[in-house]
């Protein structure tokens, strides 16, 4: 499937992005609750009731890849620049890091310094993606005045818990991540109605 193709659907992800995760959560709670009550033994079917929870958190992400293409493909004079490709590609470095952790859940091949470097991928392409995508947003016109600045407090919240994990800190980056990640829903779903309601000029074609 050509990514081309999935022009024009970020709006529609990015309002899922929110909702995903809220029922992922909601998902993970209710799950806790039937399948370990009171510290009993899990049940034969909750090894695959945590392989769908590892599902959703990957579906998540995804949407979040697909609202990152839409805004790469906006036919826009003033983000057409190379700066665009940088925000996609800290989204697709950070999406697929998201994919390998995932995949650690069932194959439990990472070590910790894997790990480690895992977190720090994705942190920091979540980062580098919400501040360029949101200063080119701003710089177009296309993301009015606050929801850039949402976008960019976000990524530098993640950029800070790439920072710690570098510094070698990891256990203060979720200081960086959480607020962050709730940021970036909030940006998420706030772009989708940003989106949905004013569309962006077509560039124009010199004469």
């Amino acid at each position: 499937m050509r990514l081309d193709k999935l022009r024009g659907y970020g709006p529609w992800f990015a309002f899922a992005v929110p909702f995903l995760f809220l029922f992922t959560m909601g998902y993970w709670v209710f799950l806790i609750a039937v399948a370990l009550p009171e510290g009993q033994p899990a049940p034969s079917w909750f090894g695959a009731a945590v392989a769908l929870w590892l599902v959703l958190w990957g579906l998540i992400v995804l949407a979040g890849l697909v609202v990152a293409v839409d805004l790469e493909w906006i036919e826009h004079p003033r983000t057409n620049t190379p700066m665009t490709y940088v925000a996609l590609g800290g989204m697709v470095v950070a999406t697929l890091a998201f994919i390998v952790f995932l995949v650690d859940g069932f194959a439990n091949f990472l070590g910790t310094g894997g790990y480690l470097v895992i977190t720090f991928l994705v942190s920091a392409g979540f980062g580098v993606y919400l501040v360029v995508i949101n200063l080119v947003g701003m710089r177009a016109g296309l993301l009015g005045r606050v929801l850039p600045w949402l976008g960019i407090v976000s990524g530098a919240l993640f950029l800070m818990a790439a920072l710690l994990i570098v510094v070698g800190l990891p256990e203060g980056a979720g200081f960086g991540f959480f607020p962050g990640a709730a940021l970036y829903f909030g940006w998420s779903l706030w772009l989708g109605f940003r989106l949905r309601g004013k569309a962006p000029e077509p560039a124009k074609v010199a004469a």
